[in-house]
């Protein structure tokens, strides 16, 4: 999650990472590096994800540059989801963008040895969840831009 300054204005964006397995690192890594853009513009960032140790360190990290703050939260379940939408609700009041970064592979496997159960829990975080997630956060996009600037 991130809230910034762009521009003359506040923006609130909320950024979700991905995994922390090795062969996904880098796309967490790309998420991050995102989150880091933005404190350096101005945001205040709220990074989300499950692992927690990783999001302390990542948030000590930013909040040496500009405002940076965290929830740990898994998407995996629609629960899950509105613990996080209701965690941010708790912070602020709209949201400009929404970064949803977090998805599974099916484990490296070649397409043939694909199972159903595997194939079903990539589209399950990777489509079901990012549905959930624009629903969660709707009402705080459809908000709009604030008026005032910082």
């Amino acid at each position: 999650m991130f809230t910034a300054k762009c521009r003359s204005r506040r923006v609130s964006v909320i950024s979700v990472s991905g995994p922390s397995q090795p062969l996904l690192r880098v796309v967490a890594d790309q998420d991050l590096y995102l989150a880091e853009r933005f404190v350096h513009y101005g945001a205040k960032v709220h990074l989300a994800a499950r692992r927690g140790a990783v999001l302390r360190a990542k948030q000590r990290e930013l909040a040496e540059i500009g405002l940076c703050e965290y929830v740990t939260a898994d998407i995996g379940t629609v629960a899950g989801i509105r613990q996080l939408a209701t965690a941010y609700a708790e912070r602020e009041r709209s949201l400009d963008i929404l970064v949803n970064n977090a998805g599974i592979s099916g484990g490296g496997r070649e397409i043939e040895d694909m199972t159903e159960k595997t194939w079903d829990s990539v589209i399950h975080l990777n489509l079901k969840s990012v549905f959930f997630m624009i629903q969660a956060f709707l009402p705080y996009i459809r908000v709009g831009p604030r008026a005032r600037t910082a």
